[in-house]
């Protein structure tokens, strides 16, 4: 698939999504359960969601979850419905479905930096709404990000001392 026809990406903020969240018998006490519980609530108040998640050639972000097509074809799909205006009902269930899968996502590599998340259960709460914002991305901030530290050469560490 070519690049998007817009001159510019897009950044999701998912705001307000809610999460059920179960447990694995025997691998969390009551007191951490309730801490990962807060945690899931606070980072899934505002989910900034950008191209930084995307496995894409060329990027050095570890923590993709979306596939590079499936970008593309979301942000055309935003642009070509006037951000979902000009949409039939069963394709707004699907951008809906989308943007639930996004979330999850999201959340489940939040958790990962802090938790053994094998072992948590998370679903988008059907009872509650959510928003989502439209922001213009044009930083493509994944092209220059130079990875994780460990990684660097001894160029990226010069040019970062500038």
């Amino acid at each position: 698939m070519e690049d998007c026809t817009s001159a510019f990406e897009l950044t999701f903020v998912i705001i307000g999504m809610k999460f059920t969240v179960s447990f694995e018998e025997g691998y969390f006490e009551e007191k951490e359960q309730k801490e990962i519980t807060d945690f899931i609530d606070q980072m899934s108040r505002e989910m900034h969601i950008d191209s930084s998640y995307v496995d894409r050639k060329g990027t050095k972000f570890k923590s993709t979850f979306m596939i590079d097509d499936g970008w593309k074809q979301l942000n055309e799909v935003m642009f070509d419905s006037k951000f979902c205006q000009y949409l039939h009902p069963k394709s707004q269930e699907t951008i809906i479905d989308a943007f639930c899968m996004m979330g999850k996502c999201y959340m489940y590599e939040c958790l990962a930096l802090y938790y053994d998340f094998q072992h948590i259960a998370i679903e988008v709460d059907p009872k509650q709404d959510f928003e989502v914002a439209f922001l213009k991305d044009q930083s493509h901030a994944w092209k220059s990000y130079p990875g994780k530290w460990q990684t660097w050469k001894d160029d990226v560490w010069r040019d970062r001392s500038k």
